[in-house]
Formats: C-alpha cells, sequence, structure tokens
C-alpha cells in the first residue's frame, strides 16, 4: 500500500510528482477530478500554486459545482439557480447504482474511515476540493433536503413496478405501473439518460 504524505498546503509540483511515480508504478490515476478540472493547466500558469488555490479558482470558474455523494442537495442548489420552485422538475431515478437503487430511498452505505482515509491519502487534491465545495452544500436546510428526498421516493413507488435490460444499448430501464404509461410525468422520469441526449442532440440539430 502507497500513502501519499503531501499535506494539502503543500505546492502543487509535489503532489504532480508523486502522480506521476504512481500511475507509472499502477497505472492508475490520481486527483483525477482535479485533473479533469484542468489541474495541470492551472499548475504551469502558477507553478507555486496549493491545493486550495486550486479549488477557489474552480470555484470562480464555475456557478455550481455538485458533489456525487451529496446529488440532492446540488439539485436544490441548482434549482434556487434555475428559479424552479416545483420540486417534480427535479424528480428522477438511478441508474448504475447499488443494492438500493430499485427502492428510491437515499443511500446510506459508506466506505470505512480506513477506506476513506486511504483514498483522501492518495488523492489529496481532489480531497481539498471536495471538502471545499462540501462546505457549501452543507448550507441546504437539512428539512429542505428531507422533503425532496421523500418526493423522490413517492414518485418512485407511483410511477415504477419493476426494472429490466430494455433500455438504449440494454440499459437498466423501468417498468411503469398499470395504468401510467400516458402519465407524461412518469414517462418523462422512466427515460434513461442515453435516450435523453438522443432527444437533445436532434433538439440541437
Amino acid at each position: 500500500t502507497v500513502v501519499s504524505t503531501q499535506s494539502t498546503g503543500d505546492h502543487l509540483q509535489s503532489d504532480a510528482d508523486f502522480r506521476v511515480w504512481f500511475f507509472e508504478k499502477y497505472e492508475i490515476v490520481l486527483d483525477t477530478m482535479s485533473v479533469v478540472l484542468g489541474l495541470d493547466g492551472f499548475m504551469k500558469d502558477r507553478p507555486s500554486a496549493s491545493a486550495e488555490d486550486f479549488a477557489r479558482h474552480i470555484d470562480e470558474e464555475f456557478d455550481l459545482v455538485i458533489l456525487q455523494d451529496h446529488f440532492d442537495e446540488g439539485l436544490l442548489d441548482l434549482a434556487d439557480g434555475l428559479r424552479i420552485t416545483n420540486l417534480k422538475e427535479l424528480v428522477y431515478v438511478r441508474e448504475n447504482c447499488k443494492s438500493n437503487c430499485s427502492k428510491g430511498e437515499p443511500y446510506s452505505a459508506a466506505l470505512s474511515e480506513g477506506s476513506q482515509g486511504l483514498i483522501r491519502g492518495l488523492n489529496p487534491v481532489d480531497t481539498v476540493l471536495y471538502r471545499h465545495f462540501l462546505s457549501k452544500h452543507k448550507t441546504v436546510r437539512r428539512d429542505r433536503v428531507e422533503r425532496f428526498q421523500s418526493l423522490l421516493s413517492d414518485s418512485y413507488r407511483e410511477c415504477i413496478c419493476g426494472m429490466n435490460n430494455r433500455g438504449l444499448f440494454r440499459t437498466v430501464s423501468y417498468d411503469l405501473c398499470p395504468g401510467r404509461e400516458e402519465d407524461r410525468f412518469c414517462r418523462e422520469i422512466v427515460t434513461d439518460s442515453l435516450a435523453y441526449s438522443l432527444i437533445v442532440s436532434e433538439i440541437q440539430g
């Protein structure tokens, strides 16, 4: 097991050197999200910058950053920014998810503290980025999140009676309950993401 000893306050170049060494040895990319968001280019312009500097830079570049494990809070932030008041417009069903996917309930499983510590140690820049935007999601009132999650569960029970693999390219899809086939709300929430991508492409020409 290899764990980076870089502190989050160190210059980013030391983390970059470790990432290159780790990739050459294990063929695994570290700090993946930061790299996707332009970490390497940011470092070229600011060789003495820290991970905190990079997090602030991303905060300035994007109007909203949503964390996957706080997706509902992120959706509510997005709704506020777009002035969406009808939360039914945000209802979704999960694809490519774990055991409680078919129940429409909030996630409850978590990695052990040891596993979390290992991941944080290997991805110090991503860890700073995550903590920076987590603090923003925590401003969403918990009771509001719970009401939205209750709406998700109710919508699932109202519209969906099972799962299948008849989605685009045999991906997971959902069976609508009898009598819900013509319900626009129910039909829209079970339209898989690949199909939506095709619809958007056709609209954009």
